[in-house]
């Protein structure tokens, strides 16, 4: 393993070892623009390029307890070990320089790490006002990137429309991986100035709208103080906030992490939650802003 980087993904650090210099080329592509924000130990990955077939199907996850892995067959898979925080991983050259690769596999790989051993990771959007976080909580299709976006036109600043990762400690700093966001066909009614962007493939596969908040003229920021937690439920009726239980918003961003194993998350949760979560059930976006606004 003669090539080495330390690199700095979400501003943790990252040891990367690898026979490949094409391996940090990719990395570096992924991560270098990272600053570091958090002193902690390195997490590891040692990285063995073979002259192997490259593997024709995407790749699956497992999450047995203490580790988890990403594997595409025998000869092309990546498993980390949360208690050696280090990963182990073979895949062919010619997997390298595909840029699925990065985003399928090398980047879901590193994310989910540090998921694992530093960050408490959430499914919800993150937008700040004034320096103070908000998330928007909710299973898939409550609104998350729609209200988000909304937010984000009205000068909030947008951090993340899909996943947040929560560092450590009493500061409840949220860190978000990428300032794209996807929206949904129905977006097209709300918003003109998306009607003419193309369909693309979201993360999870699904048919989205891709924007670049950055480059839409958004606000962003890559981390904030965490304050607000709100729930988005969708009714028919005038927007309300309310209280919402504790064991219900566990329960929901727990099974957003399923297949992982969530056993040393979900205490890592309930100490989040022990600022009360709330819900904000609305019909039109506009009121969902408002209340917003004024709870900010």
């Amino acid at each position: 393993m003669k090539h080495r980087a330390i690199l700095h993904p979400l501003g943790h650090p990252v040891e990367i070892r690898t026979n490949c210099e094409a391996v940090l080329d990719a990395a570096r592509m992924s991560f270098d623009s990272w600053p570091s924000y958090f002193c902690s130990a390195p997490a590891r990955f040692e990285i063995e390029v073979h002259d192997g077939a490259a593997p024709a199907q995407p790749p699956r996850f497992e999450g047995p307890p203490g580790r988890f892995r990403l594997w595409y067959d025998d000869a092309n898979s990546g498993q980390f070990d949360f208690a050696e925080r280090t990963g182990r991983v073979r895949v062919a050259a010619k997997l390298v320089p595909d840029p699925q690769f990065r985003h399928d596999f090398f980047v879901p790989l590193v994310l989910t790490a540090l998921d694992s051993i530093f960050f408490t990771p959430l499914h919800a959007a993150c937008v700040a006002r004034d320096g103070r976080g908000v998330l928007l909580c909710g299973d898939s299709g409550a609104g998350k990137s729609t209200l988000s976006y909304a937010l984000a036109r009205r000068g909030w600043t947008f951090l993340s429309d899909d996943v947040v990762h929560l560092a450590p400690g009493r500061r409840r700093i949220g860190v978000s991986g990428s300032p794209l966001i996807h929206l949904r066909e129905p977006s097209r009614e709300l918003f003109s100035e998306i009607r003419g962007v193309p369909l693309g493939t979201a993360p999870n596969r699904k048919l989205a709208i891709e924007v670049d908040a950055a480059r839409q003229g958004f606000r962003t920021a890559r981390h904030a103080i965490v304050q607000k937690c709100f729930f988005l439920k969708r009714r028919p009726g005038p927007a309300c906030v309310r209280p919402f239980a504790v064991e219900t918003a566990l329960e929901i961003l727990l099974r957003a992490l399923v297949p992982r194993d969530t056993t040393a998350i979900e205490p890592r949760l309930r100490e989040f939650l022990s600022s009360p979560p709330l819900a904000l059930e609305y019909e039109n976006v506009d009121d969902a802003i408002a209340l917003l606004e004024d709870a900010a």
